[in-house]
C-alpha cells in the first residue's frame, strides 16, 4: 500500500477520544524505515501541512526532510528548558552563579566517564557500554544479568527477589543524569555530551525491547524515564548527533512509553500510590503536549491534564495530603514541570489548581528543618529529581520553594525558597529570575502548627537558618499500612538553633533485610518501647492516636498525645507523651505509660555523628559542638535509669543512622531503660545553650497531693530544674480530676505553668487554662475564670503581661507599682493587699 493511500484514511474526518483509546490499545509498531513515522502524525497541525502536501505527491524523501527540521527549529510548545533561552540562561550562569561552574564541569565529565551516583550516595563505574539490565550494587556491573531482557517480568516479583535490589536497576534507569549532562552541554558547547545523550538512549533501546526487560515492569519508572528522555531531548535538539537515524528510534521508544504509561491509567487501580498516579499522568500530559504532532497526543495530554486537575475520582486533591514526606516532594515537582509547561506556553490554569499546590507548599514548609533539608521521617527517601543526580547542595528543598514562588508569585514561598538555585535557572530565564528577584520577602505566619490532619506537630521559634525546630510523628496515615511502615509514632526529630541534635534514623531501603528491619523499628527512633517491642503493629490492626493538648504561643508550645501501640500485650500499656517547648532552645519531654503489670520499658535518643559525653553518676549526656555552643539531655530520677551507649558496632541496631538508600553511617545512640512496675514514667530536660563552660543542671520530680492523696508522675508532672542562680519548675496536670493540688510550697489550680526564677526573685511565669497559683501561701495570680494563656514577666516592682484575651486577675506577691499589657500601660488597682490588674483596653 503507498503512504499517500495509508495517510488519506488516517486524515478523513476529525478523530474522537474512543479512536485514539483504541489506536493505544494495539501494540507500537516497528518503524522498519523512518517514513514509517508517518503513520502515527496528525496532519490537522497547521505546521504540518508542508509535509503532508510532499506526502501528496509522494516526495517521502522531501517530507522526512521538512518534518525532520521542523522538530529542529520549532519554538512552540515550549518545554522547562528552552533551546532558544540557551544563551541568555549561560549569561545569568556565569554573572550570578559563578562558583556553579565547577559542579557543572565535575558532573559533566562523571557521566562522560560513565561514573555516576545513585540514590545521592552510591558511587558508581558503568562499563564503556552501559548494561541497563544490571545491577551496579556493588559499584560496578553485576558479573551475572539475573533478569535478562526478551521476558517479561512483573515488578512486585522483582521487589521480593532477595537475590538483588532491582531498585538500583531502575534507579539509573531513570536517567536523571540527563538534566546535569543538557546542563553541561549548554554552558559548555560540548559536543560529546550531546554524543553521550544519543548513545545512551540507543542502548537502552537495544538492551529493552518493548515490555520485555525488568525497566519495562514499573509504570512509576516508565514515566520517570519517559519525563527525562523529553528533558534530554529538549537539551539536545539542535544538536548534530540528533539526526534522522536516532529520531526514528527515539521517537518509537517514546510512544512505546506512552502506550505502557496509558493503559495503565486506563485500569484504575485504587492501590496505585498517589505520587506514582502524579507521575503518569504527568508524563501523558507532557508527552501529548511536547509532541502534538503525535496521532493520538491531544487524547493523552487531556487524560494527563484531567487527572491533574482531580476530575476524576483516581486522584483527588485530599489524596496528595495523605502521604509521606518523600512522596509530598515527588507530587510537587511534578506538579511544578507540568505548570511551568503550561506557563510558558501561556495555557489556562485553574485557580483551584493553584490554590491547592499553595496547599502542597504550606504543607512541605512544615517538614523543612532550619538548613533548609527535610524531615527524615518516612519509609524512602526524597528523590529531589529537578535537583539533578549530582546537585550542588544536595538534600536541600529550598528550589521547590523558589519554583512555586516564580508560578504563584508568593512572598512567602520566595522567603523560603531564599534564591533561585542555579540548577533550576536553566527551566526559567532571565525575565523570571528578575520576577523572583522583585518579588517581596515575608515569612510564614505560623511557627508552630499540627500538620497534615494532625499527623504531625511542628514547633519552631522562626525560619531563619539559627532557629530551632521539633517535628512530632503524631498519627498513623495510609503509608503506615506498608509491610515496609515505620513504627515512629510519637517520635520526635529536634534541630535547636541551627544545630541537628536529636534525628529520626531514617529510612533505609525497600527490602526486608536486618538492616532495614532495624530502621523500621521503634528502637531507631526517638521513642519508647515496652517489652523490647521493636514494631508496632499497623497490619495486625488499625493503631489510634489521640491528642488532648495542643496550644502554641509566642513563648512557649505545649503537645499531649498517646497511641494505642502496646494495647495487644498481655498487660496492655497505654504511653502518652507530652512535649513542652520553652521557646527558643528549652525542651521537657514527659513520658507517660499506665496500664498493669511489670515491664520493660526503654527510652531512646538517637544523634547525630556526634561525639557524645556521658555521665554515668547522674546519667546526663552532653554535646559541645563548637567552643561555645552546648547541648545537654538530662533524665529526672537517674537512680532509677540504666544508660547504654551505642555507636558503630557490626550489627544495625549497635549505633547506626541511614543518610541515604542503603547508605548507613555511624552515629550514637542512647537508650535509658528500666524494669518496674506500671504506672511508671520518664521525664527528661533537653536544653541548648551558648556559654564559655558547660553549666550544670540538676532536677527532681516534686512531691504532688490532692484531697490528702499523694498523686503519680502519671497524673501530675511536677519537676524543679537548677542551673547556675536560676530555678525553673514546671508542672502539668495530665488527668484533671481535682479542683487543686498542692505541690510541695506551690498551691495550683489548672492545667500547666512554668515559673523561673533567680534567687528568690521571680523572673518569669507562663500559665495555661488556669485560675489560681500561690506560692508558700501567697497569692501570685488568681482569676474567677481560666486564662488560656499569660506571660507574667517581672522586673523590679513592674509587671508585664502577655495575653490574646481580656481577663482581670488578682495578686499579692511580689510586689509591683506599674503594669503594662502588650508594651502599654495598664491600670493598677488595690484591693487591701491584692492588686486588681485588668488585661483589657481602656
Amino acid at each position: 500500500m503507498k503512504l499517500k493511500t495509508l495517510f488519506s484514511g488516517l486524515l478523513k474526518g476529525s478523530h474522537s477520544l474512543g479512536r485514539h483509546r483504541s489506536l493505544e490499545r494495539r501494540s507500537p509498531v516497528e518503524l522498519s524505515t523512518k517514513f514509517d513515522i508517518f503513520q502515527y502524525l496528525d496532519f490537522n497541525i497547521p505546521e504540518l501541512q508542508p509535509v503532508k502536501l510532499s506526502l501528496d505527491f509522494e516526495k517521502y524523501e522531501k517530507a522526512f526532510e521538512q518534518f525532520f527540521q521542523y522538530l529542529k527549529i520549532r519554538t512552540s510548545p515550549a518545554f522547562l528548558c528552552r533551546w532558544w533561552k540557551r544563551e541568555e540562561i549561560v549569561e545569568c550562569l556565569r554573572h550570578g552563579y559563578a562558583a556553579e561552574e565547577s559542579f557543572i564541569l565535575e558532573a559533566k565529565d562523571r557521566i562522560l566517564a560513565h561514573r555516576f551516583q545513585l540514590f545521592g550516595a552510591h558511587d558508581i563505574q558503568a562499563d564503556s557500554r552501559i548494561l541497563w539490565n544490571r545491577s551496579h550494587e556493588t559499584g560496578r556491573s553485576a558479573d551475572t544479568e539475573l533478569w535478562p531482557s526478551g521476558v517479561q517480568y512483573r515488578a512486585e516479583d522483582l521487589e521480593t527477589d532477595d537475590r538483588q535490589d532491582v531498585h538500583f536497576i531502575w534507579e539509573l534507569n531513570r536517567h536523571v543524569h540527563f538534566l546535569d549532562l543538557g546542563k553541561a552541554y549548554w554552558y559548555t558547547g560540548d559536543e560529546a555530551c550531546a554524543r553521550e545523550f544519543v548513545e545512551e538512549v540507543l542502548g537502552w533501546i537495544e538492551q529493552n525491547p518493548y515490555l520485555l526487560s525488568v525497566n519495562w515492569t514499573n509504570p512509576h519508572e516508565i514515566a520517570l524515564r519517559g519525563i527525562f528522555w523529553i528533558f534530554g531531548y529538549n537539551f539536545f535538539v539542535r544538536s548534530e548527533y540528533v539526526d534522522e537515524a536516532f529520531l526514528c528510534a527515539f521517537y518509537q521508544a517514546l510512544l512505546e512509553h506512552g502506550h505502557a504509561v496509558h493503559s495503565v491509567l486506563q485500569q484504575p487501580d485504587s492501590s496505585c500510590p498517589k505520587h506514582s498516579l502524579t507521575a503518569q499522568a504527568s508524563f501523558l500530559y507532557l508527552l501529548g503536549t511536547m509532541f502534538p504532532e503525535y496521532l493520538h497526543s491531544k487524547a493523552w495530554a487531556r487524560v494527563g491534564w484531567d487527572l491533574l486537575q482531580w476530575k476524576t475520582p483516581q486522584l483527588l486533591p485530599e489524596d496528595l495530603k495523605q502521604d509521606c514526606v518523600a512522596s509530598l516532594v515527588s507530587i510537587i515537582e511534578f506538579y511544578l514541570i507540568v505548570l511551568l509547561v503550561r506557563k510558558h506556553n501561556r495555557y489556562h490554569v485553574p485557580p483551584v489548581v493553584f490554590e491547592n499546590l499553595q496547599e502542597l507548599m504550606e504543607l512541605l514548609s512544615a517538614f523543612v528543618k532550619p538548613d533548609g533539608s527535610l524531615s527524615r521521617f518516612g519509609s524512602v527517601w526524597p528523590n529531589y529529581m529537578l535537583a539533578g543526580m549530582f546537585p550542588s547542595r544536595p538534600g536541600k528543598a529550598e528550589y521547590l520553594f523558589s519554583l512555586a514562588a516564580v508560578l504563584l508569585k508568593s512572598p512567602t514561598l520566595a522567603y523560603l525558597g531564599r534564591r533561585i538555585d542555579p540548577a533550576q535557572l536553566c527551566f526559567l530565564g532571565k525575565d523570571e529570575l528578575q520576577d523572583f528577584e522583585n518579588l517581596p520577602r515575608e515569612a510564614p505566619g505560623k511557627n508552630s502548627s499540627l500538620v497534615a490532619n494532625s499527623s504531625f506537630a511542628m514547633m519552631r521559634d522562626g525560619w531563619e537558618p539559627d532557629s530551632s525546630y521539633c517535628l512530632v510523628s503524631m498519627a498513623p496515615s495510609s503509608v503506615h499500612q506498608s509491610s515496609l511502615a515505620h513504627s515512629d509514632l510519637l517520635s520526635f526529630e529536634l534541630v535547636i538553633r541551627g544545630h541537628d541534635y536529636l534525628q529520626d534514623s531514617g529510612p533505609y531501603s525497600c527490602q526486608k533485610d536486618e538492616w532495614n528491619e532495624f530502621f523500621r523499628s521503634m528502637w531507631a527512633h526517638n521513642s519508647i518501647t515496652v517489652d523490647r517491642i521493636k514494631h508496632l503493629p499497623f497490619q495486625q490492626k488499625f493503631l489510634t492516636t489521640s491528642c488532648d493538648i495542643w496550644t502554641s504561643t509566642p513563648r512557649f508550645d505545649l503537645l499531649s498525645a498517646s497511641h494505642s501501640g502496646f494495647e495487644e500485650l498481655d498487660e496492655a500499656i497505654a504511653h502518652r507523651r507530652a512535649i513542652f517547648y520553652y521557646k527558643p532552645d528549652y525542651w521537657i519531654l514527659c513520658d507517660l505509660l499506665t496500664g498493669e503489670g511489670r515491664h520493660f520499658f526503654d527510652q531512646y535518643f538517637h544523634f547525630p555523628s556526634f561525639r557524645l559525653h556521658v555521665d554515668f553518676t547522674n546519667k546526663c549526656v552532653s554535646v559541645k559542638v563548637d567552643e561555645r555552643e552546648h547541648f545537654v539531655l538530662m533524665p529526672f530520677n537517674a537512680n532509677e535509669l540504666d544508660v547504654s551507649i551505642f555507636t558503630g558496632g557490626e550489627s544495625p541496631d549497635s549505633g547506626w543512622i541511614s543518610q541515604g538508600y542503603k547508605w548507613a553511617v555511624e552515629a550514637p545512640f542512647i537508650r535509658y531503660g528500666k524494669k518496674s512496675i506500671a504506672p511508671n514514667s520518664f521525664h527528661t530536660l533537653i536544653h541548648s545553650y551558648a556559654h564559655d563552660t558547660a553549666l550544670t543542671f540538676s532536677g527532681r520530680l516534686l512531691q504532688v497531693e490532692a484531697d490528702g492523696k499523694r498523686l503519680l508522675s502519671h497524673e501530675v508532672s511536677a519537676l524543679e530544674i537548677c542551673h547556675e542562680q536560676k530555678t525553673d519548675y514546671f508542672v502539668l496536670v495530665h488527668e484533671m480530676k481535682y479542683e487543686s493540688v498542692q505541690i510541695e510550697r506551690f498551691s495550683y489550680s489548672g492545667r500547666m505553668f512554668f515559673l523561673r526564677q533567680e534567687g528568690d526573685a521571680l523572673q518569669e511565669l507562663l500559665l495555661f487554662q488556669c485560675s489560681l497559683l500561690k506560692i508558700a501561701g501567697k497569692v501570685v495570680f488568681q482569676s474567677t475564670t481560666p486564662v488560656e494563656y499569660l506571660r507574667l514577666r517581672f522586673e523590679g516592682e513592674s509587671l508585664y503581661a502577655e495575653c490574646e484575651e481580656n481577663y482581670t486577675f488578682r495578686m499579692e506577691y511580689p510586689a509591683i507599682s506599674q503594669v503594662f499589657v502588650n508594651n502599654r500601660q495598664a491600670s493598677l488597682q488595690y484591693d487591701a493587699e491584692m492588686r486588681i490588674i485588668s488585661t483589657a483596653r481602656l
